[in-house]
């Protein structure tokens, strides 16, 4: 049973987990392989990332219930919740995201970046099968919405560990950007290309009429990105080049990097309600 309280707390999960989930794996990805540990730092968001992500995930799993039974009442009723754990594809998903999450907040003090870079990836991966054109069957599909994710991660949580950066930057820090900036041709490479696929498989491919709300929103997510990733080679060849020598270069970056997360945090929203939607009229 689907209400609009019901509807909007499934909406409030996915924002946090997806956003957690995409900012931690980044974000630990940039410090563990492309910083050296001498320069590492902000260990906080690390730490508050993972307990949103855990938090999320018992947060997804009431709504989840409230959705499967009569309404808000039902996403504390533990028979529901069981249910929802034992007998759905759902509670599969849950029960490795909340065990993931456990081993991350367990690895927490030991500082381990790279270690928590391997977990929040399998975090990543083991949403993949939540997407709309999963659903359809195969391998491939679930493959290619992993590297979405994986790829949005890297660009999302890079761009988070950017703005956290020291006031004064030093070599290992404008050498990690410069890696981030190639690698990040890549990462929106990636995005872009599986967007594409799983949009054609999902809308293309199938001879159904569609959602018009669900492909509104889904062509203003794919125009926001492609506003990022405009943005992204704006920052690559315009201002990191100048970044050692400009300070003007530096607040522009800045700047630019606080835009795009904002742009990023309207995608994940989007990506979210989307999850509430179907594309076709006739599912």
């Amino acid at each position: 049973m689907t209400d609009t309280a019901v509807t909007s707390l499934l909406v409030v999960a996915r924002v946090l987990h997806y956003g957690s989930a995409l900012v931690l794996f980044g974000y630990v990805f940039f410090m563990g392989f492309l910083l050296p540990q001498e320069s590492r730092n902000r260990r906080g968001l690390v730490g508050f990332a993972v307990i949103v992500f855990v938090a999320s995930s018992v947060l997804w799993l009431m709504a989840e219930a409230a959705n499967a039974g009569d309404g808000l009442q039902d996403a504390i009723d533990p028979s529901v919740i069981w249910s929802v754990l034992t007998e759905t594809s759902f509670g599969q998903m849950f029960s490795l995201q909340l065990v993931l999450g456990i081993v991350m907040v367990l690895a927490l003090p030991s500082g381990q970046t790279r270690m928590l870079a391997l977990f929040s990836a399998l975090a990543l991966i083991a949403l993949a099968p939540l997407g709309h054109a999963v659903m359809l069957g195969g391998l491939l599909l679930p493959i290619t919405q992993a590297i979405h994710l994986l790829a949005g991660g890297f660009w999302i949580g890079g761009l988070a560990a950017i703005l956290l950066k020291p006031s004064r930057m030093d070599k290992d820090w404008r050498t990690a950007l410069m890696h981030f900036s190639s690698i990040g041709h890549a990462a929106v490479a990636l995005v872009i290309l599986s967007g594409i696929t799983l949009a054609w498989v999902l809308l293309i491919a199938q001879p159904v009429p569609w959602n018009r709300t669900y492909v509104t929103l889904l062509l203003v997510k794919a125009a926001l990105v492609i506003v990022m990733a405009g943005f992204a080679i704006y920052n690559r060849y315009a201002l990191v080049p100048r970044f050692s020598k400009s300070p003007e270069a530096q607040v522009q970056l800045m700047q630019v990097v606080r835009l795009n997360l904002g742009l990023a945090a309207t995608v994940i929203l989007l990506v979210s309600l989307l999850g509430q939607l179907s594309p076709s009229i006739d599912q």
